[in-house]
């Protein structure tokens, strides 16, 4: 199975993804049931407060540990990195926002990884993402952006990329993902939700995640978030309580 350190990259990554996901989709464009003539939410604004605001989730439930659910907390905290910086696999020079992640098994030492999200500040789009300490970066390949507004239920094709073996200057690719988004009703809270699926480049593996943002009624942001994994080790299941 997995060790500690790699189901944290794991975990980390497709909370990446999500903002990945979100932030490319987020400059307009077509989908399966969206109205954009119609009063909806704003996903552009949602994600333009993601760029320009701290922000922070916080998420329990369990992760599968030997074929046993175990109890496990996440927090992702957020916070806007100012000038623009190198994307270690190209070289390229965007802006991004430096993320936080710190991840807590029982029974299991507590992993923290810092990573950045780059993008496209004319359009809100994140274009890579990078760890600080090299070990892992992915980036989105073909953008297909959500429509400016969207109703819940929309629903529709999402982006593609590929994850690196590491952040090393034309280093190999280790996987590709691709995407569907959905925004739902879930009770009383609406979510911007990106499913991807993974595909291993070695052994054509699958992994698949769903990862949700709660959109408020203002095109805000909201504090519930969740992640839900599931993997050829494991998997995870841990949301905003």
């Amino acid at each position: 199975m997995l060790n500690e350190g790699n189901r944290a990259k794991r975990l980390v990554n497709g909370l990446g993804l999500l903002a990945l996901s979100l932030a490319m989709q987020a400059c307009g464009g077509g989908g399966s049931s969206a109205d954009s003539s119609s009063a909806g939410y704003d996903l552009q604004a949602a994600m333009a407060q993601y760029y320009g605001s701290a922000k922070s989730w916080q998420m329990s439930g369990s992760v599968l540990v030997d074929g046993k659910p175990t109890p496990a907390q996440m927090t992702v905290s957020t916070q806007p990195g100012g000038a623009a910086a190198s994307f270690p696999v190209t070289g390229k020079s965007y802006p991004f926002v430096q993320r936080t992640t710190t991840y807590r098994v029982a029974g299991q030492p507590t992993q923290t990884v810092v990573d950045r999200l780059y993008f496209d500040p004319a359009t809100h789009t994140d274009v890579a993402m990078a760890t600080d300490r090299g070990d892992s970066c992915s980036a989105v390949l073909v953008k297909r952006p959500l429509p400016n507004r969207a109703l819940p239920g929309a629903s529709g094709e999402g982006n593609s990329g590929v994850d690196y073996v590491n952040c090393m200057s034309g280093e190999m690719i280790e996987a590709t993902y691709s995407e569907r988004w959905e925004l739902k009703q879930e009770g009383s809270r609406v979510l911007l939700c990106i499913t991807d699926i993974r595909k291993s480049v070695a052994n054509g593996s699958l992994s698949t995640g769903t990862h949700c943002l709660q959109v408020q009624s203002d095109n805000t942001l909201g504090a519930f978030g969740s992640l839900v994994t599931q993997e050829p080790h494991g998997g995870s299941d841990l949301r905003t309580q």
